[in-house]
């Protein structure tokens, strides 16, 4: 009675109709409690709920009933992975390899353990093992993808998922795989085919939503990737990484006040987002909510103190709040943290010329092209600190090397004219006053400038004009 009443239960259980499956399999161990089939199977019904704990442990009971069923030891395998006992799972698949070398599926399921230990090579060798005895498992090929990925094999990734659509045409997380493959390749137009097949597959697939926002963002296609990214988050309000990189893309149209509140929205649904508390700031500067901006990036830091980045940042609210000793103090460890930030020496730079230290100014600057040769504004700014130290015709090389990486760069041709104009070659600081307003027609100071080297040609009513 009690085998009849199992297959009765499996086969609901097979069906999906797991309350009535439960139901018998209770009944079968009210009457016989040491029953194998109806003990482990409970435990899968109720893994299979979520209640992997409760379930862990039934499987368990099970074994000892019976520690000789490769199946029971690959669902503890299982509800083990889930509680995040991965060690005592990845034992129990090796188990179930031990009683059935031709496991397949739990050498599937032994790779996935494999790989959330980090353990990426002995992963990917489980997966081999999977295939190798089952040529067209394409779970393997899709997760032999992921380990691939994770350890940047790029191209052999792009393989495997390409093994796994071409298995199951329908299968819509290796097509969203695949096209994080693409992404990362830079193929980004065949990433997003991947990405709409993914959701053409499955029109509510949240995370293919978030990645094609991710790939028309890297496109620049950005309206577009905040469509994608409101699709993402209307199937998931609480999708804090949809809001973030929504809040990236609206920085980049300036629709500053929608970047902020999409900012806000990730970090009220993780305070502890760094990036979104870093990016946070950003936009409040760019508002001039310098305090707060100010306050956002303390609140970064704090959650990361190796955040250089944040503390270079931090240095500009400082020295837009015209507390220059603390934004240079912010530079500096900014600095510390990475030895080779170009963009932080030449802030630290910018700052030192307010506190009129050039000396140490020309170094800052100088550090800054050494990591960075192509460096225009450090250059430009170069020029301007050589300029004050009375040292005009190193001021013009570095000028003139501005000029050359960047021959739109207006305000190094008017920077250059002011210093041509110093050495007394009047003809030549004319020439580039005028290209600095050809580039620039609107350009007061060049105007100005001009009409001072006009007036020391004596063309009188020509500087009039230029004033």
């Amino acid at each position: 009675m009690a085998e009849a009443d199992l297959q009765n239960a499996i086969s609901l259980h097979q069906r999906g109709q797991l309350a009535e499956a439960e139901e018998i399999y209770r009944n079968i161990l009210r009457l016989e409690p040491r029953h194998f089939g109806a003990t482990h199977l409970l435990g899968v019904v109720l893994a299979q709920r979520r209640q992997h704990f409760e379930g862990e442990r039934l499987i368990a009971h099970a074994l000892k009933i019976n520690p000789h069923d490769p199946t029971a030891f690959n669902n503890r395998g299982i509800a083990l992975k889930e509680l995040k006992r991965l060690d005592e799972a990845l034992a129990s698949y090796d188990e179930a390899v031990a009683l059935k070398p031709d496991y397949a599926e739990a050498f599937n399921n032994r790779g996935n353990a494999l790989k959330d230990l980090k353990r990426l090579d002995e992963a990917l060798a489980s997966y081999d093992k999977a295939i190798a005895l089952n040529p067209n498992y394409v779970e393997a090929f899709n997760n032999r993808g992921a380990a691939l990925m994770e350890l940047k094999r790029l191209d052999e990734a792009l393989a495997s998922y390409d093994e796994a659509v071409a298995l199951k045409p329908d299968y819509a997380e290796a097509f969203n795989n695949r096209g994080n493959t693409l992404k990362e390749l830079k193929h980004l137009d065949e990433a997003l085919a991947s990405y709409d097949k993914a959701i053409a597959l499955k029109p509510n697939y949240v995370e293919a939503f978030k990645n094609r926002g991710d790939a028309l963002m890297e496109l620049k296609r950005l309206e577009e990737a905040v469509a994608s990214y409101d699709n993402a988050i209307a199937l998931k309000p609480d999708y804090v990484e949809a809001f973030h990189n929504r809040g990236i893309v609206l920085m980049e149209l300036k629709c500053l006040e929608e970047a902020l509140a999409s900012y806000d929205n990730a970090i009220t649904l993780m305070p502890d987002h760094v990036e979104a508390l870093h990016n946070r700031g950003i936009v409040l500067m760019e508002v001039k909510r310098l305090d707060e901006a100010l306050a956002s990036y303390d609140k970064a830091i704090s959650l990361r103190p190796g955040y250089a980045t944040a503390f270079n940042n931090r240095g500009i609210a400082l020295r837009e709040l015209k507390r220059l000793d603390e934004a240079l103090a912010s530079y500096d460890k900014a600095i510390a943290l990475k030895a080779d930030y170009a963009e932080a020496f030449y802030n630290r730079g910018n700052v030192l010329v307010e506190l009129r230290r050039l000396d140490e100014t020309l170094v800052s600057y100088d550090n800054a092209i050494a990591l960075r040769a192509d460096y225009v504004e450090a250059l430009n700014n170069r020029g301007v600190t050589l300029m004050e130290l009375k040292r005009f015709d190193q001021s013009l090389a570095s000028y003139d090397k501005a000029i050359a990486l960047r021959p739109d760069y207006a305000e190094a041709f008017n920077n250059r004219g002011v210093a041509l104009t110093e050495l007394k070659r009047f003809g030549l600081a004319l020439a580039s006053c005028d290209k600095a307003i050809a580039l620039k027609p609107d350009y007061a100071e060049a105007f100005n400038n001009r009409a001072n080297v006009l007036k020391e040609l004596k063309h009188f009513d020509a500087a009039l004009a230029s004033y």
